[in-house]
């Protein structure tokens, strides 16, 4: 599976699995902020990635979001929605 390559590029890369410090070391931008009806997306603007993440998951959930939302980033770079 190729999601599963790319993670293990960046976990090798980076030498974390901590999708935030990933994120950081990627040079995206991660915010936490209050959300509704969502638990997170990324945008592209001012040739900047974007992640945000809702700021009342608990830990584990807003480490699987910021995750999920890299990997869109990274196989679905042509798209800019929420």
């Amino acid at each position: 599976m190729e999601q599963r390559r790319i993670a293990a590029s960046l976990v090798k890369k980076f030498k974390t699995r901590d999708p935030f410090r990933i994120a950081d070391e990627l040079g995206f931008i991660v915010i936490r902020t209050h959300l509704e009806g969502i638990r997170g997306f990324w945008n592209y603007a001012q040739r900047q990635h974007l992640i945000f993440v809702d700021d009342r998951l608990p830990d584990t959930v807003a480490r699987f979001v910021c995750a999920h939302e890299i990997g869109h980033v990274l196989m679905h770079r042509g798209f800019n929605r929420i």
